[in-house]
């Protein structure tokens, strides 16, 4: 909510280059935390103390901003009303984030109700029914207040980050599950290998943003994906093919993020802080209520029907009630009933849910090469407009810093 349009202020004239250094605290974040878990793993302290490593950024971060002043956003230093910046969000924006938020209040409500009222019929339609409805009183209050649909392209950028967020984070847990049979006590360490590639392309963005533009880099990064996405889930176990895979994947996800964020900062400076904290918080609740339950629940379809095609008698001990999600029907597993498998049976349903979890990961290739054509299409509009070009707001030196030392141009 603040780094972000911060840095856009920061940084004018050259926003796509700055946000990826920012964001590169993310993959840098993953490397020390990834070490110092490692470390504490192979000390036996509880995982406790794992998760409370998060206090230490927090006290230095704490430390580090008593007593400081932030420049004025660039939207108000430039007199763009707050009208017109939610004019630049607009109904169909608000629209697809009230959606999403009440999605996400479910999500977290379901945890504090009971399994039989989950199962109900009353909390199965509440989950079908209330979203469409908040958000569609949402939007038409939206625009009875702006009148204003929203900027076309900011609402396409949040279809695509819709597909963008769950294909680089949605896919990190099975890629983890897939290194981990394969490397065991070394999975961690390739973790910390891809993050520090990460932190290494996004740190040094710059010359490959001025020779692609935002939209090329776009591009490039799903094609990319498309082919670290479609050797994962050809790799079988041999280790060398999915390390190099993983290393592309990790290469294509590099720049997704920030790049996004800079397109949209410099495409949509009149939508301030709002338009950037939107597309940042549609990417993390879509694959909180959307992609990784889509995703699973696709991959527990595929589990279901090959154990009940390749192993029939175990999957008549261990399956449990048929469930249906998003239009697809199938049975879960008892994880309960796994466990009292003899431990030979338990080892083959546990490799073949690596092989499904494994060809489903090449299934989601599909959807880098959806953000692939959308990105073309976006390429070509710019084209047609003369190039692709970042839009800025005139803005005084002095009156941006607010006062304060700031390389505002």
């Amino acid at each position: 909510a603040v780094v972000n349009p911060v840095t856009a202020t920061l940084f004018p004239r050259n926003k796509t280059h700055y946000f990826n250094i920012l964001h590169a605290g993310w993959p840098g974040g993953l490397v020390l935390a990834g070490v110092l878990g490692i470390i504490l793993g192979a000390a036996h302290l509880s995982w406790v103390w794992t998760i409370a490593l998060v206090f230490i950024p927090t006290i230095i971060y704490g430390i580090m901003l008593v007593g400081q002043r932030f420049p004025l956003q660039e939207r108000v230093a430039a007199g763009v009303s707050h009208a017109d910046m939610m004019r630049e969000f607009g109904a169909a924006g608000a629209f697809i984030i009230a959606w999403f938020l009440t999605m996400a209040f479910l999500t977290v409500a379901s945890v504090f109700i009971s399994e039989q009222t989950a199962a109900s019929h009353m909390w199965i339609a509440l989950n079908e029914w209330l979203p469409p409805a908040i958000a569609l009183l949402t939007a038409i209050a939206f625009f009875a207040a702006y009148r204003a649909f929203g900027r076309p392209m900011f609402i396409f950028l949040m279809g695509i980050m819709i597909l963008q967020a769950t294909t680089e984070l949605g896919t990190n847990g099975w890629i983890t599950d897939l290194l981990t049979p394969v490397f065991k006590a070394y999975a961690g360490w390739i973790l910390v290998y891809t993050s520090i590639i990460m932190f290494v392309f996004r740190f040094f963005a710059g010359p490959i943003v001025h020779k692609l533009n935002p939209l090329g880099l776009l591009c490039t990064c799903s094609a990319i994906v498309t082919l670290g996405l479609i050797w994962l889930g050809t790799a079988g176990t041999n280790p060398i093919m999915i390390f190099l895979a993983a290393t592309v994947f990790g290469v294509g996800t590099a720049f997704f993020w920030p790049t996004t964020l800079g397109v949209v900062a410099e495409q949509f400076p009149r939508g301030g802080a709002l338009t950037l904290s939107a597309m940042g918080g549609m990417g993390m609740i879509a694959v909180g209520v959307l992609g990784s339950t889509v995703l699973g629940t696709v991959m527990d379809k595929r589990v279901d029907h090959a154990l009940a095609k390749d192993m029939p008698a175990i999957h008549d001990v261990i399956a449990g009630p048929a469930q249906d999600n998003y239009f697809m029907h199938y049975q879960t597993l008892d994880q309960e009933k796994l466990k009292a498998l003899p431990a030979d049976e338990q080892a083959q349903v546990n490799t073949l849910r690596g092989e499904v979890k494994q060809h489903t990961l090449g299934l989601v290739a599909a959807l880098p090469i959806v953000m692939f054509i959308c990105y073309v299409g976006l390429v070509l509009y710019f084209i047609g407009k003369g190039g692709y070009k970042a839009h800025h707001l005139e803005i005084s030196g002095e009156v941006a810093s607010g006062g304060i030392q700031a390389p505002v141009r």
